[in-house]
């Protein structure tokens, strides 16, 4: 388009090069940003603030801050001074990659020209400071913005309260939230669901829930980061029946329950062995349409594998492929461990030869639950095979694997053997834990000495 114009004597200005270098620099193309350039100053068009401020967002986006100062700096060198969206895009470019010291001295190199920095400025920097939990810093900045006569809206608040919240200062928060308040500014549902998360996360549900009455008393309505807030926050402290409660109040308030809350609720009542109820609330979602994914399955198949229902899990693993959630390796290997456990081994071999066929790659956890099988079965060549195989495979090996094969050997009356593996045990930079070397004191103590040839 541009060349066009150009071929047809029509003589582009300068809105309009910075409307198309705005577009590139907007989508990170930067070369053709700079072609731009090129063309615009052979034509005789000297690019403004407006081209200057495009091209540092465009680098601050690609997170190329060296580049992005030199646009800075050249802009100085050309007399363009740089405004107050000028420092806001260097400062918030510089925040997003964490350096945090450096924004702030961008900061102080605005305030040093007369430039005031704006509300917009001071919360992107009082974000960046609270997650990398420099608060003092940050109330810092909170309270020179106030010097400034800049006012803290509901982001400056909440960016400040999420870092409290984080660092565990509950008496900071209500007194900040007091504060905000009495400034007139109002707490939104992104603001409540900041204090309901930390007390939930501290314990304190009743505190969590009077906060919850107060949003609704004002007219606000909890979203599903709130439930599901609420929901954790009751599994935490073992009120599960409540959390339930709370699952179907959330479908009665037209908030549909989503695959967090489920996900939730499903694991706790693992954990403290509600495997029927868990299995309920897995039905009840796919019949509101929710979608399970590889946690939910990951920890029914856990709950049903610890209480050794182990054709359930078989067959939910089977339903997990058939509704095309792809087991990853964690899932594999609470199967693959439960299966071993109960000598179920060919099962358990089936299982490995199923996750190697769908490109899976076994972990240290899949060989040695393996080479904990083969060993109880007394396969000691066969655990010796798939220990090198595990070594080639370039899978680490610790000190759990070693101390299950000098295990092994030791219960299949090879002492010599056992020895001889904690040789290379110890080579490798590991040593026989306390229950491996009671076992071997104990062998010897009560066994007469035989010969044994020495294979490793």
């Amino acid at each position: 388009m541009l060349l066009g114009m150009i071929e047809s004597n029509i003589a582009p200005n300068i809105f309009t090069y910075n409307m198309l270098i705005r577009m590139q620099c907007k989508d990170t193309s930067m070369e053709e940003a700079h072609a731009l350039i090129h063309i615009m100053t052979e034509q005789g068009v000297a690019p403004d603030l407006f081209t200057y401020n495009a091209l540092l967002e465009g680098y601050c986006l690609c997170g190329q801050m060296d580049k992005a100062r030199e646009v800075f700096d050249l802009m100085v060198q050309t007399h363009c001074h740089p405004d107050a969206v000028t420092y806001s895009i260097l400062i918030n470019g510089y925040v997003k990659l964490k350096s945090i010291d450096k924004a702030l001295d961008a900061l102080q190199e605005m305030i040093q020209h007369g430039i005031a920095p704006t509300v917009m400025v001071y919360n992107n920097l009082i974000d960046g400071l609270c997650k990398s939990n420099r608060i003092p810093m940050a109330r810092h900045l909170f309270n020179d913005m106030q010097t400034y006569g800049i006012k803290p809206d509901v982001c400056t608040y909440g960016s400040l309260l999420d870092g409290l919240c984080k660092s565990a200062q509950l008496d900071e928060v209500k007194a900040l939230l007091k504060e905000m308040e009495s400034n007139g500014v109002a707490p939104n549902i992104f603001i409540y669901n900041i204090l309901i998360h930390s007390l939930c996360e501290a314990g304190q549900v009743k505190d969590a829930e009077n906060l919850v009455s107060l949003l609704l008393s004002r007219g606000m309505v909890p979203n599903h980061v709130t439930y599901n807030t609420m929901i954790k926050g009751y599994c935490k402290i073992g009120l599960m029946n409540t959390a339930i409660e709370l699952l179907n109040k959330m479908k009665q308030g037209g908030c549909s329950p989503n695959v967090v809350a489920y996900n939730t609720l499903i694991d706790r009542l693992c954990k403290s062995n509600r495997i029927p109820m868990a299995l309920r609330l897995f039905n009840d979602m796919q019949i509101y349409g929710v979608k399970s994914d590889v946690c939910t399955y990951g920890s029914l198949l856990n709950g049903l594998c610890k209480n050794a229902e182990l054709d359930k899990a078989k067959a939910l693993l089977k339903q997990m492929d058939s509704n095309g959630v792809a087991p990853n390796i964690f899932i594999y290997n609470i199967l693959i461990h439960s299966l071993c456990e109960h000598g179920q081994f060919k099962d358990a071999e089936n299982l490995v030869s199923d996750l190697l066929s769908k490109g899976l790659v076994p972990d240290h956890v899949t060989y040695t639950t393996m080479i904990m099988g083969y060993c109880k079965r007394g396969l000691m060549n066969t655990t010796i095979k798939l220990f090198n195989k595990m070594k080639q495979a370039g899978c680490p090996t610790n000190d759990v694997t070693y101390n299950t094969i000098m295990r092994g050997f030791i219960f299949n009356d090879d002492l010599r053997n056992a020895l001889c593996f904690r040789d290379i045990m110890v080579n490798e930079g590991f040593e026989a834990d306390a229950s491996t070397l009671f076992l071997f004191h104990n062998h010897l103590s009560h066994d007469k000495p035989k010969s044994f040839s020495r294979r490793c």
